[in-house]
């Protein structure tokens, strides 16, 4: 899923035993800091950003999921 959030970092409550810091980053700044330090990643997450960068693209570019195929499902969306 995909979230803008325009209000104050102040203003976000998070359960504090399951997070330990909270930031504003670009994905532009993401990507930066996952090539920067890939140890400070989970694998799990470094795999979601792939998915989501991939299914942006596709998106923007007009590629369509094609149904019968596994890739026409966003379940089985996986990396190409």
């Amino acid at each position: 899923y995909e979230v803008r959030y325009n209000g104050a970092i102040c203003d976000i409550r998070a359960q504090e035993e399951e997070v330990e810091e909270v930031l504003r980053l670009s994905l532009a700044d993401i990507k930066k800091k996952v090539q920067d330090q890939p140890g400070d990643w989970m694998p799990d997450g470094l795999h979601a950003l792939k998915l989501y960068l991939q299914y942006r693209h596709d998106k923007r570019v007009g590629r369509r999921l094609l149904h019968g195929y596994s890739s026409g499902n966003l379940e089985a969306y996986g990396l190409r």
